[in-house]
């Protein structure tokens, strides 16, 4: 579809978020719903669904010559896609799968837009390796060797 119709201009970048949010959600249900049928457990289930996603995307994302929406530039996105694979499983073990591709493609697009709009993120890698100067002092006291 991208080589047929031009995808630039103000009117796709309003758009773009709506259609990137229905997708993550769309191929998190169906990744689960595949993995499912093979009889596979919920936990494979939710990892798949949130890999075809977030995999999708990333395909679409290098054809498209852009950077990756998982590396940055758009927030919760492996998030959203865990949550809509969440309650795709729950929908199937309750024998709704129907009920659930259409709850989970919504969970997921709601999700991703909510996130988009309230600039949530998870933390950076250098948010996570912060230690506190009270702490360091302690833990490489523990680290060095006992002389005799």
């Amino acid at each position: 579809m991208t080589f047929a119709i031009r995808v630039e201009g103000r009117i796709w970048n309003r758009a773009w978020p709506v259609v990137d949010a229905i997708a993550l959600g769309a191929w998190a249900a169906a990744g689960v719903q595949k993995t499912l049928a093979v009889g596979l457990g919920w936990l494979p289930a939710v990892l798949l669904g949130t890999i075809t996603a977030v995999g999708g995307g990333v395909v679409r994302d290098v054809v498209l010559g852009r950077t990756p929406g998982i590396l940055g530039g758009n927030p919760l996105y492996a998030t959203c896609a865990i949550a809509a694979s969440a309650v795709m499983v729950v929908f199937d073990g309750i024998d709704a799968p129907t009920a659930g591709l259409l709850i989970a493609t919504a969970t997921g697009a709601v999700l991703c837009l909510l996130a988009r709009w309230r600039g949530w993120t998870l933390p950076s890698g250098d948010a996570w390796s912060v230690v506190p100067s009270r702490y360091r002092r302690h833990w490489r006291e523990r680290r060095r060797p006992q002389r005799p």
